[in-house]
Parts: C-alpha cells; sequence; structure tokens
C-alpha cells in the first residue's frame, strides 16, 4: 500500500465519523502509520503487552478476548474492516493489556504507536472531536455489552449478536460465536437446534 492509498484509507475513519479534516494534517498523521498484514490465527496483541497499539483495519476480521487463569477464553468483541482498534488499557490506564487480539481471517491493518498521534488531539477541532467520537463508540459497546452479560440469558444475546453483528455472523464459527455469549459449544449447538425446531416449516 503505497503513501495515497494510506491516506485514502484513513480519510475512511473521518468519512463514517462525519467530521470534517484538514489536508495538510491528514497527511502528516497518515505518515505515523505502518501496513500490517497478519495470517489467520495471527497474534497481533499478546496479553500482557504494553504496546500502545492504535490501528485502522483495512480487510479482515479481528477478536478480541480474554484468558482466565485456568486457559478459558471469552471473546469481548469482534471488528473487521473500517473499524479502529486500540490497546486502551495501556493507553488510559498505563496497565499491561489483559485483552488479546487476534486475526480471524487474513487481515491487512494500519497500525501507529498511540504516542505518535496523540498530540493530534491538540491541534484543531476535528482531531479533539474524532478523539471523543472513538471514546463514545466504545463505551456505548461496552454498556450494552455489559448489560447483555448481566441481564440477558443465552438465547436473547444470541438474538443480539446477530443484531449488532449482522454483516459478521457468517464469518464467525460457532466455537468463536460461544466463546463470546458466555456458553460453552454445546450449549450453543442445543439453542441452535431448538430455535430450528420452533421454526415453522
Amino acid at each position: 500500500m503505497n503513501e495515497q492509498q494510506r491516506l485514502l484509507q484513513l480519510k475512511n475513519i473521518f468519512i463514517s465519523l462525519d467530521i470534517d479534516y484538514i489536508e495538510d494534517e491528514l497527511i502528516e498523521f497518515a505518515s505515523f502509520f505502518k501496513e500490517k498484514r497478519y495470517n489467520k490465527g495471527d497474534t497481533i496483541l499478546e496479553k500482557n503487552s504494553t504496546e500502545k497499539q492504535f490501528g485502522y483495519i483495512t480487510s479482515g476480521l479481528m477478536r478480541f478476548f480474554f484468558t482466565t487463569l485456568e486457559g478459558k477464553e471469552y471473546n469481548q468483541n469482534f471488528k473487521c474492516e473500517h473499524q479502529i482498534f486500540a490497546n486502551y488499557y495501556t493507553i488510559f490506564l498505563n496497565e499491561p493489556s489483559p485483552l488479546e487480539m487476534q486475526a480471524l481471517e487474513p487481515t491487512i491493518a494500519l497500525v501507529a504507536d498511540y504516542d505518535q498521534i496523540v498530540h493530534f488531539y491538540n491541534k484543531s477541532r476535528c482531531w479533539d472531536k474524532l478523539g471523543r467520537k472513538i471514546i463514545e463508540i466504545n463505551f456505548i459497546h461496552k454498556a450494552l455489552r455489559e448489560k447483555d452479560l448481566l441481564i440477558n440469558d443465552a438465547s436473547t444475546r444470541l438474538n443480539n449478536f446477530r443484531t449488532f453483528y449482522a454483516k459478521l455472523i457468517h464469518r464467525i464459527s460457532k466455537h468463536h460465536l460461544a466463546l463470546y455469549l458466555g456458553i460453552n459449544p454445546a450449549s450453543l449447538s442445543r439453542l441452535l437446534k431448538q430455535e430450528k425446531d420452533n421454526t415453522p416449516s
């Protein structure tokens, strides 16, 4: 990906969030990003990493997950092309990340060190708005995710997943879907069978 292509990809962030930008500042912003390619199954961020990754997915699919002391995994989130990802634990809390990131498909991303770009938030209103929008989007997702896990049963969580991740439902395996819903694969299979049995023929 050449410089012009990288710039066009990062412009999509501002377009999708309906934010005006200053061309010269965006060119400087784009210069800090490097293209990274991941094969399916590659680790993007390791547990306890202190890398201040800030990236934009140009193609592919990632999962974000936690691993318990017993080695059990729980998927927190999925992100695909045209979405931002970051190691927020290190960026905002200055702590090693308890979260891990993995490519579920061959994935291409533009990645920068957050410390190199954070000063843009003070340059002009568009960058301040960008930072606020990113925080708002992540807060809303976190709030809805917590509500889903705390008050909804597995069937409702499955239906909410189909709504929230409508474009990804056929790209995510049943195994990873179960890890997101907080149930084991056998329970998911039973749930899907019940739905099928209850569907009018």
